[in-house]
C-alpha cells in the first residue's frame, strides 16, 4: 500500500509539473499575442477592452502571435477566426493590420541572412521578432534606432523579454552598421598627407560592418572589432594598423579624425565630407564653369562655395540640392544648374547627375571635374614645360592625360608617386615613365591637381628644385582684328582686373571681365569695370584666356559685334 501511495504522489506531482508546463506556455503565448495586438493597435486606434477581446478570441482559436502574423501576410486571419466561431475584424481594421503585419515582417526579411553570423534558426529568429514587438520595436526604422540608442536590451527588459545571445546582438550592431551606412563616404583635410584623402566607395566586402574603398589612393576604409572606424592598407581591414582612425561613424559629420603624421598621432580638427574646392567643367553656358572654393559662409547646414574667379555661387539648397546661383539667392532652390535628387547629390561625387537651364529649358548635363587646357609659363625649361597642354581622350592610373603638341610632352598622373608630371612618352607608352625623363612634376599634398591654384612643383635643370610657374603669359600677341590698331602685342602689366592680370598695348588694355567671365580690349577707364564696352572680346568659356591657340573673339565694327578669326 506504501509503494502505492509512493506511485500515485509521483504521478500527482508529475500531473502538476505538466499543467505548470502548459500554463507557462499558454502565458507566452497570451503575452506575445498582447504584444502582436497592442502593436496593431497603434494603427486601428483598439482601446484595452477591445484589444483584450480580440486576444481571447485569437487564443481560443488556438492562434499564436507568429500563427497571426502569417494569416495577416496572406490575407487569411478572418477565415481562421471564422472557423472558430469568433466575429470578423472589420475590413478597415484589418487592412490596417495587414499594413502593420508587412512592415514586422520586414524585420524578419531583413534579418534572415544574419541566420550564420547571429546563430539564430528560423524558430529563434521568429521567437526574437515578436519578442521587438511586444517591447514596441516593430519597424526596421524603430529596430535601427534601438541598436543606435543602444536601448534594445533596456526594451527587451522591461517588458519580461529574454535578451539576444552575444553572437545576435554581435550581428545586429554590424547590421545596424551597414543599413545605415551610404554608397560613398567623402573625406577631406588631414594634416599633412592627402594619401588617404577623397571618396570611399562601399564594397560587397564586410568586415565588422562595411568596408569601403579608394581607388585613387588605394586605401580602404574599416570598422574594427572595437568599434573604430580606420584607413588601413587592403591587408589591414578590419585591424587595428591605420593611417587614420575615429571612434565616430566615419560619415558622421561629427566624426573626430586623428593621423598617423609626423612620427606621432595627431587630432584632424578640419576632416570633413566637402572638398576646400570644387571644379566643374563641361557647362552649356561657359561662365558658370570653373573653380568654386570654399568659402567661410555655411548656408543649410553646408559650406558655400564661391566661384573664382567669377560671380557665381555653389551653394546647398533647401530643398536638399546643390545650385550653382547669384549671391541674392544663395541657399534658395533656384539657379541655373542643379544636381537632381537620388543618392548622390554631392556635385564633387563623379556619379552626380545635374541639369543646366538653357534655350529656355532644362537639359541634362555632363560635367569634368577637370578643364579642357591647361597653360604653363615660367619654367626653367621652356622648351619641355611651358605653353599649353589639352586634354586628351587618354587616361593614366583613372585621370586624364594632357598633350603639348609644341613641346611634344605630355601631363599625367602617376599613382603610384601620387603626383603629376611632366614627360616624354617612350616607347613603353606612359605605363613606362620610370623609364623616362621627367622634367617636373607636381608635390604630393592637398593641392596635387596641376589645374589647382595652390599645386607645388619640382622641376628639373642640372638638379632638383622648386618651380612656381604662371598660368598667364608675360605677353600675348594678337593679329587678324579688323581695326589695325587693335594688332600686336599686349604686354603683362602690374595692374590687375577680376584678380586677373592686365596686358597693355599702347593706349588699349586687355583685361578680364568677371561679371561677363570673359576677356575684353578696352580703355584704361573701362579697366576693372563689369562692362560690356570695349573693342574686342573673347567668347566666355574655358577656351576664354585671350593666350589660347584657339581662343574664339568677337570685333565690334559696322556697328555690330562679329566673329573673327585670329592668330596668336
Amino acid at each position: 500500500e506504501d509503494d502505492k501511495g509512493r506511485k500515485r504522489g509521483r504521478a500527482s506531482k508529475g500531473g502538476a509539473e505538466e499543467e505548470e508546463d502548459e500554463d507557462e506556455v499558454r502565458y507566452e503565448t497570451e503575452k506575445k499575442l498582447k504584444g502582436l495586438v497592442r502593436e496593431l493597435s497603434e494603427a486601428t486606434k483598439w482601446d484595452p477592452q477591445r484589444q483584450s477581446y480580440y486576444v481571447k478570441n485569437m487564443m481560443a482559436c488556438g492562434l499564436s502571435a507568429i500563427d497571426v502574423l502569417a494569416a495577416l501576410d496572406d490575407e487569411t486571419l478572418n477565415d481562421k477566426l471564422a472557423e472558430g466561431g469568433h466575429a470578423a475584424i472589420s475590413s478597415k481594421s484589418l487592412q490596417r493590420c495587414e499594413k502593420v503585419a508587412c512592415t514586422i515582417l520586414k524585420i524578419k526579411g531583413a534579418l534572415e541572412a544574419l541566420s550564420a553570423e547571429a546563430e539564430w534558426d528560423e524558430e529563434a529568429l521568429s521567437e526574437l521578432i515578436l519578442n521587438l514587438t511586444c517591447a514596441n520595436v516593430g519597424s526596421i526604422e524603430d529596430l535601427l534606432q534601438a541598436l543606435a540608442d543602444e536601448e534594445l536590451d533596456d526594451k527587451l527588459r522591461a517588458n519580461q523579454l529574454p535578451q539576444p545571445s552575444a553572437p545576435a546582438m554581435a550581428a545586429l550592431h554590424n547590421w545596424s552598421v551597414r543599413q545605415k551606412a551610404p554608397d560613398a563616404v567623402y573625406l577631406y583635410g588631414f594634416a599633412d598627407d592627402t594619401r588617404i584623402a577623397g571618396r570611399y566607395v562601399k564594397r560587397d566586402e564586410d568586415a565588422n560592418g562595411p568596408t569601403f574603398h579608394n581607388a585613387f589612393v588605394d586605401k580602404y576604409l574599416s570598422c574594427g572589432e572595437d568599434g573604430k572606424w580606420r584607413i588601413t592598407k587592403e591587408d589591414g581591414i578590419g585591424g587595428t594598423c591605420c593611417f587614420a582612425s575615429t571612434d565616430n561613424n566615419a560619415w558622421d559629420d561629427k566624426a573626430v579624425w586623428t593621423q598617423w603624421s609626423g612620427g606621432e598621432w595627431k587630432t584632424c580638427p578640419d576632416v570633413s565630407a566637402c572638398p576646400n574646392d570644387v571644379y566643374l567643367y563641361g557647362l552649356h553656358d561657359g561662365k558658370l564653369s570653373g573653380r568654386y572654393v570654399k568659402s567661410e559662409r555655411t548656408i543649410n547646414n553646408k559650406p558655400a562655395y564661391r566661384q573664382e574667379p567669377g560671380q557665381y555661387w555653389l551653394c546647398y539648397a533647401s530643398n536638399s540640392l546643390w545650385y550653382i546661383q547669384s549671391k541674392k539667392s544663395r541657399g534658395k532652390a533656384v539657379g541655373w544648374v542643379y544636381t537632381t535628387a537620388g543618392d548622390n547629390v554631392a556635385p564633387w561625387d563623379p556619379e552626380t547627375k545635374l541639369k543646366e537651364f538653357y534655350d529656355d529649358e532644362w537639359h541634362d548635363c555632363e560635367i569634368r571635374s577637370h578643364p579642357q587646357v591647361l597653360t604653363f609659363y615660367g619654367f626653367e625649361r621652356p622648351e619641355r614645360c611651358d605653353g599649353q597642354f589639352d586634354l586628351t581622350e587618354r587616361t593614366q592610373d583613372d585621370q586624364p592625360v594632357y598633350f603639348n603638341e609644341a613641346t611634344d610632352t605630355y601631363l599625367f598622373f602617376t599613382a603610384e608617386k601620387y603626383n603629376w608630371r611632366i614627360q616624354k612618352e617612350t616607347d613603353g607608352g606612359l605605363d613606362d615613365w620610370e623609364n623616362g625623363h621627367t622634367y617636373a612634376y607636381t608635390l604630393t599634398g592637398p593641392d596635387c591637381f596641376p589645374w589647382d591654384e595652390d599645386v607645388k612643383w619640382k622641376q628639373y635643370k642640372e638638379e632638383w628644385k622648386d618651380a612656381e610657374p604662371k598660368r598667364h603669359p608675360d605677353e600675348v600677341t594678337l593679329t587678324g582684328f579688323q581695326k589695325d590698331n587693335l594688332n600686336g602685342t599686349y604686354t603683362l602689366s602690374e595692374d590687375t582686373a577680376c584678380g586677373m592680370p592686365c596686358y597693355q598695348n599702347d593706349r588699349k588694355w586687355l583685361c578680364y571681365v568677371e561679371k561677363y567671365a570673359y576677356w575684353m580690349i578696352q580703355t584704361e577707364d573701362a579697366k576693372n569695370e563689369s562692362t560690356t564696352a570695349g573693342y574686342a572680346r573673347t567668347h566666355a568659356g574655358e577656351h576664354t584666356a585671350p593666350w589660347l591657340k584657339d581662343c574664339p573673339w568677337k570685333e565690334y565694327y559696322d556697328g555690330e559685334w562679329r566673329d573673327q578669326d585670329m592668330s596668336h
